[in-house]
């Protein structure tokens, strides 16, 4: 019962004793409260509280004598195994200063996320290994634009290496901080804001690129320790969605009104120097326009059949091997010289001077690699195999399907590779099949 109301100094002993095994719980206090509960933990330390009532705090009271009755009834149960179990536990947890309570409780619950998650302790524990954040040696950005461009010259094209070092330049003059340290809001603003040399937003593809070069950016800073393995805010950056470009080729009749064109042209004295090599080498071989530039005659090898785009030459930094059709034999013979480039002229304007003369399509979009597209598209057409046509053409499979893989009948790829010179002002189409 509840003690009597009282301000006696006799009145501030004990209202109350539990008994909790060998010893008591007891509580102090006296109306209108409030009460304090003092009992022993398991260590033998005392513990005290407080209540503002005695209702809470005689319930207080009688879960800690409960709990010590329990305790001390299964310490008199242990064996003399059990003891040993709980001695060499309280050794193992010395080190961590916790007690074995609440390293148990702790342990119980953390077991209980393990397996919501589905995964072992051990298995956690390795990916934290490979995954957490290592030392780093963080570079400022222009420091990283120019150590990653620094590597990667002589790896790429020349042409490839210029577009790649503008837009990462750009980037290194709007931030000069570290790049862990931009967020992908950072990132998402910046490529937002990025115009064109007349002051206009980039478009979808445009930004498409830009991304694509902080992406390589980024796994240059990985990958020589200057970024954390753990920074992904790139990942939250968003590929700019673009609509599938229509793959522009040329018919066949209408290669042969180029080549004419351009073969009138130089034979009536309107053009100093041939271009015809280049038009073949792009249109039967698939070479890329920077490629043809730079190709020389040593590269070509018309006994063999076959033409070597080196690593210098390549946009990729791939050197291939590329074959020589028979008709492609016949347009570059009455060329061939022994060294010296292939295409001694600026060929973008003569290019597309040649293809107004023949009444085709001369922008600058359809300009500069619609002869490569027309051949990768008719050499599908006739191996049926687009792995054997990527390594060809230097591109990968994927590339080859987005960008050049338009359906062709088989019939107008012997059309386009039966296209043969003959006289000086007269072409034929040969349908024999090279």
């Amino acid at each position: 019962m509840r003690p009597p109301a009282t301000n006696s100094r006799r009145d501030r002993r004990p209202a109350k004793l539990l008994p909790a095994g060998d010893t008591f719980v007891k509580i102090f206090g006296r109306d209108p409260g409030p009460y304090t509960i003092q009992w022993r933990d398991l260590h033998g330390r005392r513990r005290r509280t407080t209540r503002a009532t005695w209702k809470a705090a005689h319930t207080l009271a009688q879960h800690h004598a409960a709990r010590a009755a329990n305790t001390h009834t299964a310490i008199r149960q242990l064996t003399p195994l059990d003891a040993a179990g709980y001695l060499r536990a309280l050794e193992n947890l010395h080190p961590t200063g916790q007690s074995i309570e609440h390293a148990t409780a702790e342990h119980a619950h953390r077991q209980q996320r393990l397996q919501a998650l589905g995964i072992s302790f051990d298995a956690l524990v390795d990916w934290y290994e490979q995954n957490r954040p290592r030392r780093f040696r963080p570079l400022h950005i222009p420091e990283l634009v120019a150590a990653f461009t620094a590597q990667k010259a002589g790896t790429i094209s020349p042409d490839y290496q210029t577009h790649l070092e503008r837009q990462l330049q750009k980037f290194a003059a709007a931030f000069t901080v570290p790049l862990h340290t931009l967020t992908a809001a950072d990132l998402r603003a910046w490529i937002a804001r990025l115009t064109d040399r007349h002051g206009r937003p980039l478009g979808p593809r445009a930004r498409h690129h830009y991304r694509a070069a902080l992406a390589q950016l980024a796994r240059f800073a990985r990958a020589e320790n200057h970024l954390p393995r753990t920074w992904d805010e790139l990942e939250h950056v968003p590929t700019a969605k673009t609509k599938p470009a229509e793959i522009k080729i040329l018919a066949p009749e209408q290669l042969l009104r180029l080549l004419t064109a351009r073969q009138h042209a130089e034979t009536h004295g309107h053009a100093h120097k041939t271009l015809i090599p280049f038009l073949a080498l792009q249109s039967f071989a698939g070479l890329r326009h920077a490629e043809t530039l730079k190709l020389d005659w040593r590269d070509i090898h018309l006994d063999e059949r076959y033409l070597y785009v080196s690593k210098g030459i390549a946009k990729t930094g791939r050197d291939r091997i590329v074959p020589i059709a028979e008709n492609l034999t016949a347009w570059l013979a009455p060329h061939l010289r022994r060294h010296g480039p292939v295409t001694p002229i600026t060929a973008s304007h003569a290019l597309t001077h040649a293809k107004r003369a023949a009444g085709l399509p001369a922008a600058r979009d359809e300009t500069r690699n619609i002869l490569r597209k027309s051949y990768i598209s008719y050499r599908l057409a006739l191996t049926k195999s687009i792995a054997q046509v990527a390594e060809e053409a230097g591109n990968s499979p994927a590339i080859i399907r987005q960008h050049y893989g338009r359906p062709i009948p088989e019939a107008e790829a012997q059309r386009w590779f039966s296209i043969l010179p003959s006289a000086p002002e007269v072409l034929q189409l040969n349908f024999t099949r090279p």
